[in-house]
């Protein structure tokens, strides 16, 4: 987890085990993944809002979110500015673009 952030949210590794499933833990708390066209909100596209599995924190409107073909929810755009946190990441031998919670400093995904 990316420690040069200050989140609202603070919790011990403890903590985190303690109200994540073992699957949320991996993915939010170290930056692990599902299995692509797998997840429960990968084809979901009911209207509403998607909050953060580990603190609640409504990030994405439904009208945001689009079809990407990669295996993964997809959005483009936040709900509000601030909500996200836009992260460079080098590791895996290549460049991308960590997205995180901004409360929480949950990993989102990569793009």
């Amino acid at each position: 987890m990316n420690k040069d952030f200050n989140f609202k949210v603070n919790k011990t590794d403890e903590e985190w085990k303690e109200q994540l499933s073992p699957d949320q833990y991996i993915v939010l708390r170290h930056a692990g993944t599902e299995r692509p066209f797998t997840g429960e909100y990968n084809m979901h596209f009911e209207n509403g809002i998607y909050t953060c599995a580990g603190c609640g924190e409504e990030l994405f409107d439904s009208s945001s979110k689009f079809n990407s073909h990669c295996g993964w929810p997809s959005f483009d755009q936040e709900i509000e500015n601030g909500k996200i946190l836009e992260v460079r990441d080098e590791s895996h031998g290549m460049i991308r673009t960590e997205i995180l919670c901004g409360s929480c400093g949950g990993h989102l995904g990569c793009f």
